[in-house]
């Protein structure tokens, strides 16, 4: 085994992981971002069913629209992450391809293999999704 491969997987394994680590961070910010929209939601109608005055109403429908637009900016930055947890899933299992079963299982990287098979076909992008994710990026690189 060529440590230069090792050293590369080992990085791309790292890689990974951290991506997924900051995608379950981000989920749970969309869920506590949600829960603060519902709630603030139910007390807009509330006062407004009391017939409470408009500036109290107001300043909540201020804080429901930020909170709405941080929740949508943060739904489509995941998005966007999931795009690039399943490319490096697809690198990985590349550099994976480089090593035979016997030396995968000497790096003790079989469960590991097996995850990133199972996520490279759970976090598949639609084949739009990913033109749009390339197309958005790809301008961003020609502006940059």
């Amino acid at each position: 085994m060529a440590k230069d491969k090792v050293k590369q997987l080992n990085k791309s394994l790292v890689n990974y992981i951290n991506a997924l680590n900051a995608i379950n961070d981000n989920y749970i910010t969309l869920h506590h971002l949600n829960k603060d929209i519902d709630d603030l939601e139910n007390e807009i109608d509330r006062l407004e069913k009391l017939d409470i005055p408009t500036y109290q109403t107001s300043k909540l429908k201020d804080k429901y629209n930020l909170k709405a637009s941080s929740f949508n900016s943060l739904l489509e930055l995941n998005n966007s992450n999931l795009i690039v947890l399943w490319k490096l899933a697809k690198s990985t299992l590349k550099q994976f391809n480089q090593f035979s079963e016997d030396e995968i299982k000497q790096l003790g990287y079989i469960k590991e293999k097996a995850i990133l098979e199972k996520h490279y076909q759970k976090y598949r992008p639609k084949f739009i999704d990913l033109v749009k994710y390339d197309l958005k990026h790809l301008g961003g690189q020609q502006h940059g």
